[in-house]
């Protein structure tokens, strides 16, 4: 018998004696321990048994709001440019996107969010963002050497990352994003030549496939920033996965300790999703074509070993108290799934005194897994958090595969096992096909679109009740809170607006 333990991240096999033993405790609703035998001490040290009094949900409640409300920390994702140079027709942004160049004033009015925090911080992290970023490039080392003077003068940690399509990833850009402490970036491929430029094509047409992986091969030579090549799987290339991993190792990209691969389910998140809609896959088909693909990604040294991060995965920039996503005029949001729709802003980085005051920025405050019956239940809470808020806050803009639950949801008894395999607990013989997660749910009930919906119901209300709003779920995926900012903020608001709108 394996046991893990979501919380502690202790994995931890039994003999079957030990295993009969464990059996019978937990049939029990509490029990007095007369002796403490060492595999009591061992379940007892590693998690597996708790003292009876203890609450480990409300437990696990204030670990997560301790660190989602952590003032010492700031994340702020920054979108130099909306514009892109692809078309890439699942694109959750859409294919009409903002050109507009950055603000002039926008690095000042970056700087003074950063300054106003400074003396709590112990670090900030900075994701570069777009749209395509590296179209606003000499922006972001401007505003990377701003953000780093100040940091360095106050003894804050910083750190920084960048999302990037990699075809503009020269290796000159790649030498000047590491001398600004970007020390990760995420480049999307999506198949072999033809499905790749088929599926991530130019805005002229032409592909783009063979200046990306040339930019990728340059940077890794050139460059100790680490590359994860983030392969979108949907009905179109799921087949061809396998085949994409061996032109990496074919390449040599598994020679270099600072390349990584990961596959992520297409699915369309926002009503700007297109082609998504018809090349979304379910998680269910997604998990069964990629456990074989990971195993051998992993034997190739392109993925590292099944271990859980030890902090909330859905602590992103959107859960997080000093999380923040400013676009290049001046829009602030809380997650970057809404960056490209000013309509769903939260405020101005010109009057931050108001990004706290609109219905939209209440939702995101108001919103928590722990308020979701689904997220209550579910045995590996501790390490998901809730995943993705934007799931839960915009159920109902993307289709029915927009889920939020993790990976890990969908292979509790796979990852589980890999890992006992990894460190030599079990052989890949003794697996048992009628544990597979699918079949058997182990970490409990998954979201369903439904239970979604309660969700967003129940945020929804409480921000009126508590705030005082009367907005509907219409308002959330439909409105523009622009007009709301128009009828509610003070005059002086308006007019600091205008000064915006003028620059």
């Amino acid at each position: 018998m394996l046991l893990f333990n979501s919380r502690t991240r202790n994995l931890q096999g039994l003999t079957a004696e030990e295993a009969v033993q464990f059996s019978k405790i937990q049939a029990l609703p509490n029990f007095l321990v007369k002796e403490r035998t060492p595999v009591l001490n061992t379940l007892y040290s590693d998690g597996f048994l708790v003292e009876s009094h203890r609450d480990e949900l409300l437990e696990v409640g204030e670990d997560y709001f301790s660190a989602r409300n952590d003032d010492t920390s700031m994340g702020l994702t920054i979108a130099p440019s909306m514009g892109c140079n692809l078309a890439c027709g699942y694109c959750f942004q859409g294919l009409n996107k903002d050109n507009e160049k950055m603000d002039r004033q926008l690095p000042d009015a970056i700087r003074e969010v950063v300054a106003a925090k400074i003396y709590d911080l112990n670090s900030l992290s900075v994701t570069w963002y777009g749209g395509e970023p590296l179209m606003g490039k000499q922006a972001i080392f401007d505003i990377s050497d701003d953000l780093m003077a100040m940091c360095d003068m106050h003894g804050v940690n910083y750190s920084a990352s960048i999302v990037t399509n990699g075809f503009l990833l020269s290796p000159r850009i790649s030498k000047r994003l590491h001398a600004a402490r970007v020390d990760f970036a995420q480049i999307t491929i999506d198949g072999l030549k033809k499905t790749h430029d088929r599926m991530r094509p130019l805005t002229s047409g032409r592909g783009s496939y063979e200046t990306i992986m040339h930019n990728i091969e340059t940077s890794l030579n050139q460059s100790p920033m680490h590359i994860q090549v983030r392969i979108n799987v949907g009905a179109e290339n799921i087949d061809e996965v396998p085949d994409l991993i061996d032109e990496f190792i074919a390449q040599g990209f598994d020679q270099y300790p600072h390349f990584s691969v990961y596959c992520a389910p297409i699915h369309a998140s926002t009503t700007e999703s297109g082609e998504a809609f018809d090349m979304s896959v379910a998680k269910a088909d997604f998990t069964k074509k990629m456990i074989a693909v990971e195993r051998k990604a992993r034997a190739a040294g392109l993925m590292s070993e099944v271990a859980p991060s030890m902090g909330f995965d859905g602590l992103c920039v959107a859960a997080t108290k000093n999380g923040l996503v400013i676009t290049q005029n001046g829009d602030v949001h809380k997650c970057w799934e809404t960056a490209h729709d000013p309509k769903k802003r939260v405020g101005s980085v010109y009057n931050m005194e108001d990004v706290d005051k609109s219905p939209t920025a209440k939702i995101w405050d108001e919103w928590t897994p722990f308020t979701s019956e689904t997220c209550r239940s579910c045995k590996i809470l501790p390490m998901c958090g809730g995943f993705c808020g934007h799931k839960f806050v915009y159920n109902g803009a993307g289709d029915e595969f927009n889920l939020p639950c993790p990976d890990w949801k969908w292979r509790t008894a796979e990852y589980v096992f890999e890992r006992a395999m990894t460190h030599g607990a079990v052989e890949e013989d003794q697996w048992l096909p009628e544990e597979t997660t699918e079949t058997a749910c182990q970490s409990g009930a998954r979201h369903t679109m439904e239970s979604l919906k309660a969700s967003q119901d129940e945020v929804i209300e409480r921000v009126n009740r508590v705030h005082g709003f009367e907005i509907d779920r219409d308002f959330l995926l439909n409105g523009d809170i622009r007009d709301w900012e128009k009828e509610n903020l003070t005059r002086e608001d308006q007019k600091a607006d205008q000064v915006e709108l003028a620059k």
